[in-house]
């Protein structure tokens, strides 16, 4: 009974052992195909912690570029600035050039832009070129010698004598000569026309020296018909052919004032002339344009010096 009683024993141990070692296959066998809990639990920890960096980086990248953004505006603000106040000196500047005025404190002006502007307005308004009575082209007094012999207004003899300074002098002329009174001209212009004092001294000096206020006389440059204004060249149209021809001395001066693709004969009579001179002056320049103006700008002004004629 005995030896039966510790067989039997040793079969119970066994079979224990063989239980348990199926109980252990079976948890492994459990465990590898269940969930493992315990990794996913690492695996969150590790992903919120890279979410918390990534967060924590982001921001820092965020104030970053906000501090950067800050730095570069207030760079442009400052670059704005510095671009306004000097585009306000320049205006300043510009201000002070056209009425001497918000002038900025310098070590020294320049006034070379106005200089040029002066000189570019000069060059560019024939009034401002006019040879004034007693005055030569170039500014100076001139001096006043005795008359010089009348030659009829045909403008043959010169009647500009040069002084000792070497200005170029103006002598009067008494008007004479011609196939056309000279009263009965400046009538016709001022009542007529009602051309101006200057407007009519401006003409007639102009027929003056081109003519000598002979309605009929050829040109002297080409000897076609060149009448009161000595039209010559492609100017010399039948219609002037016809006026010279004829002797019509109001029907002359009505084409000259009106003559086609002559702009200039419009603007002359709606210029306000501050004196016959002016007015002789830019008609010469711009309606006869001759080779030398200025030249004959001086013998309008001695006809003009001549003239007694009012309204």
């Amino acid at each position: 009974m005995r030896f039966a009683s510790i067989g039997g024993q040793s079969n119970y141990a066994q079979a224990g052992k063989a239980v348990a070692r199926d109980a252990e296959k079976a948890l492994e066998v459990t465990r590898k195909n269940s969930v493992d809990f315990g990794g996913l639990a690492q695996a969150g920890m590790e992903i919120r912690s890279k979410e918390k960096i990534a967060a924590t980086n982001a921001g820092a990248y965020v104030k970053r570029a906000e501090i950067a953004a800050d730095k570069t505006k207030k760079v442009h603000d400052a670059k704005m600035k510095g671009s306004k106040a000097g585009v306000m000196r320049k205006a300043g500047g510009l201000i002070a050039l056209g009425v001497g005025g918000l002038v900025e404190k310098s070590e020294k002006r320049d006034y070379s832009l106005y200089d040029k502007k002066i000189a570019e307005i000069k060059s560019k308004n024939d009034v401002d070129r006019v040879t004034m009575e007693g005055i030569d082209t170039s500014g100076k007094k001139v001096e006043t010698p005795a008359p010089a012999t009348n030659t009829g207004g045909t403008g043959a003899s010169n009647t500009s004598t040069t002084g000792s300074s070497g200005a170029v002098s103006t002598n009067p002329i008494t008007p004479s000569g011609g196939t056309v009174d000279r009263g009965e001209v400046y009538s016709y212009l001022t009542k007529d026309k009602g051309l101006s004092h200057n407007k009519a001294y401006g003409l007639m000096s102009n027929i003056d020296r081109e003519s000598g206020f002979n309605a009929s006389i050829r040109s002297g440059d080409d000897k076609g018909p060149g009448g009161l204004f000595q039209w010559k060249g492609v100017r010399q149209t039948p219609t002037v052919a016809k006026l010279v021809n004829s002797g019509d001395w109001k029907g002359q001066i009505d084409y000259a004032l009106t003559e086609p693709g002559e702009s200039s004969a419009q603007t002359f009579l709606n210029t306000t002339w501050e004196s016959p001179q002016a007015a002789a002056s830019y008609w010469t320049r711009k309606w006869e344009r001759p080779a030398d103006p200025d030249h004959d700008v001086i013998k309008n002004n001695n006809f003009i010096a001549g003239y007694t004629y009012h309204q």
